[in-house]
């Protein structure tokens, strides 16, 4: 699938022999006036919407993070009420990746 291209396991030696894998601390996005607000409709998903907002189906976990969705689906209920960050701090977010932080 598309939304894993890329994705690479971080893993490190901790003075041992072994590898460890590191946790990706995902930041937060509060609230903005600039934010859009939607209603979703039957068959909207977090990938088709990210599609249709930031030209990015990988930024999924942009919305899911803004709305606290439940993990392991990128379903959303069809009438929910779903904030999407806008504009996205793209520079911010690729720096924090290049960080190491993701």
């Amino acid at each position: 699938m598309k939304r894993y291209d890329g994705v690479v396991n971080k893993m490190r030696y901790q003075g041992t022999r072994k590898l460890r894998y590191e946790t990706n601390l995902y930041p937060d996005f509060p609230p903005r006036v600039t934010d859009y607000y939607i209603i979703t409709k039957s068959l909207d998903r977090m990938d088709l919407i990210a599609y249709d907002y930031y030209n990015d189906e990988t930024m999924w976990w942009v919305i899911q993070r803004a709305n606290n969705l439940p993990l392991g689906t990128l379903s959303i209920p069809p009438g929910t009420q779903v904030r999407i960050p806008y504009p996205l701090p793209i520079y911010e977010l690729r720096d924090m990746m290049d960080n190491s932080q993701f």
